[in-house]
């Protein structure tokens, strides 16, 4: 779905997977710190992502149904967005 391998910040201004880059700031920001710390999130999406599917299979077992309803909702919302489905 998205692109397989380690994101990480090249320089504070970008993510890039091996010597691709998937993404690079093209605003100028005033705030060198709010550039890193926007940067830093884009990479870690890919972890955060993996996590949240692992986590709504764990809800799904059914020990655990009906427990966790309110956080299945905002996990199924942030999946729904990461998949473009929102």
């Amino acid at each position: 779905m998205f692109t397989q391998g380690k994101w990480c910040v090249t320089l504070g201004r970008g993510i890039a997977v091996g010597d691709r880059m998937l993404f690079h700031a093209s605003v100028e920001f005033n705030d060198e710190a709010e550039l890193e710390a926007n940067a830093n999130l884009i990479a870690a999406a890919p972890d955060m992502y993996e996590a949240l599917k692992e986590l709504r299979e764990y809800f799904d077992l059914p020990q655990n149904r009906g427990i966790f309803t309110r956080w299945e909702r905002k996990i199924d919302k942030a999946l729904s967005k990461a998949e473009g489905r929102e």
